[in-house]
Parts: C-alpha cells; sequence; structure tokens
C-alpha cells in the first residue's frame, strides 16, 4: 500500500510540475525582437506561435550568438509534422519599443530611440537581401503604433506546455487578443503593420535546409542597415546570425577559397 501511495503522490506531483511548466510566464520586453509564425490555410490557421530573440539593440551588438533554441516540437504539434515543407506557413521578425517620437524620448533605451524599428526581410542566403526603402519618423511611428496591441498581448502570454521558450495565441480561446494578432497585422499579402509594404514574412517550403530573413534597422529619416540573419532549420533549431559574425564568416569564406585557388595552381 505504501508503494502504491508514493507512486500516487509521484504522479500528483508530475502532473502538477506539468502544470506550473505549462502556465509558466512567457519572459518579454518592450525592446526585444520577436519571431511570429501563422498559417494562412489549412492546419494551424487559427493559432500564432512566438519566440522571443532578446533585447534587439544586443542582437545588433552580438558577434556570436549562434542557435538559440529549438521549438520543433511546438510547430509539430501546431501545424504539423510537415510544417517544413508548407508553403502557407509564414514566419516574420519584429522589435519596436516604442512608437513615441524620439524627441520625446532623447537617448532612447540601449542606445535606441524611439520608433526605431527592426524587421524581417526574405531572403535566400544570409545577408543578400536588398535594403528596404527609407522611412520617415512618421510612418514608423505608425508602424510602431499598430504593434503596440500585440506588444501588450506578449507581456500576458504564458509559455507552451513543452517548455521550449514559446508562446501561443489562438483565435478561440483568445477572442480580443486576436484582434491584435500576429495573423491580422500581417496580412497576406499586404502591408505589415499597416506599413511596411510587401510584407515582412518569409514562407516555409522551399529549397535548402533552413528558412532564412535578413533583420533589418530603421530609424526616421536614415536608410535602413542590415544588422543579422535569422535562420529556422528543418529540425526547428532557430540560428542567430548577427552582421560581425557573418562578415566575419564572409571573410574567411573569401580567404579560403583565395587559398584553395593558390594551392590549384
Amino acid at each position: 500500500m505504501k508503494s502504491l501511495f508514493k507512486m500516487a503522490l509521484a504522479g500528483t506531483a508530475g502532473l502538477a510540475l506539468l502544470s506550473s511548466s505549462a502556465m509558466a510566464a512567457w519572459t518579454f520586453s518592450s525592446a526585444d525582437l520577436v519571431i511570429g509564425f501563422q498559417a494562412i490555410g489549412g492546419t494551424g490557421s487559427t493559432t500564432n506561435l512566438f519566440f522571443n530573440l532578446g533585447d534587439s539593440y544586443d542582437f545588433s551588438q552580438n558577434g556570436s550568438l549562434g542557435t538559440v533554441g529549438n521549438i520543433n516540437d511546438d510547430l509539430t504539434a501546431t501545424y504539423g509534422a510537415n510544417w517544413f515543407t508548407r508553403t502557407d506557413l509564414y514566419f516574420g521578425v519584429f522589435a519596436n519599443r516604442s512608437n513615441l517620437s524620439p524627441t520625446f524620448e532623447p537617448g532612447g533605451v540601449d542606445s535606441d530611440a524611439g520608433r526605431t524599428v527592426y524587421l524581417s526581410v526574405p531572403t535566400l542566403t544570409v545577408g543578400g537581401a536588398n535594403l528596404r526603402s527609407q522611412f520617415g519618423s512618421s510612418a514608423l511611428g505608425t508602424g510602431g503604433s499598430a504593434y503596440a496591441g500585440l506588444r501588450t498581448n506578449l507581456a500576458g502570454f504564458t509559455e507552451t506546455a513543452f517548455g521550449d521558450g514559446v508562446a501561443s495565441l489562438n483565435q478561440a480561446a483568445q477572442p480580443v487578443e486576436w484582434n491584435n494578432s500576429w495573423s491580422e497585422w500581417n496580412p497576406t499579402p499586404g502591408a505589415a503593420f499597416s506599413v511596411f509594404t510587401g510584407g515582412i514574412q518569409q514562407s516555409f517550403g522551399g529549397a535548402g535546409s533552413s528558412a532564412v530573413v535578413d533583420i533589418q534597422r530603421m530609424t526616421g529619416g536614415n536608410p535602413p542597415t542590415y544588422v543579422g540573419s535569422v535562420l529556422i532549420g528543418s529540425d526547428g533549431s532557430i540560428s542567430a546570425v548577427p552582421e560581425t559574425s557573418s562578415s566575419v564568416l564572409a571573410i574567411a569564406a573569401g580567404a579560403l577559397a583565395c587559398l584553395r585557388r593558390r594551392r590549384s595552381k
């Protein structure tokens, strides 16, 4: 009887641990760089997933982030085992700490003033996307205001039961929050957050073992700059490659190519 009682206690503790894990708060700050996922049809079309890459300014300054997580369990549970080959499944990356004018936030936070936007641009190769058109401060404020509702949602999310750092938003379970969902603000096709024409998302289902987006930083009146890339592998791994790393890799690759040519001669 004692062993059965112990087994019952162990089972209860296990359920409590699972429940605690499922209800764990999802860590998010307003300046964080967030990956959003949406399916525009079929399995999972009423659910968005989110993964936090951390502070956007830190991302742009960090030279060696590498693999930052693996969310295959959540992607499979939400969008099916074939998620990586689905051409109707998209992801994008966005950050905007504040839609306030830089005039009211001198210096900003972490050297990013208000209306500093980080957004993704689809590409086939790391660093290969063309820089987007320049946006003025007013347009970035409009985009930031559109993002504000979603940003408020994110701060109140909980982590999924898989414990891989993912939060989810479901249309049926959270109809009010869905009005500011990733799907609502990223129509496909359409302008992301009411401003960024052509959208900011990459689709899966392409060639290769990873889907890639470049991350570009925008400030009012200044040309966008490339700050790094995010790759999602077919195994669900997420890798972050800041610009400094990609430059070093490119230089190293060029040097290796030259060395090989010399040796061949």
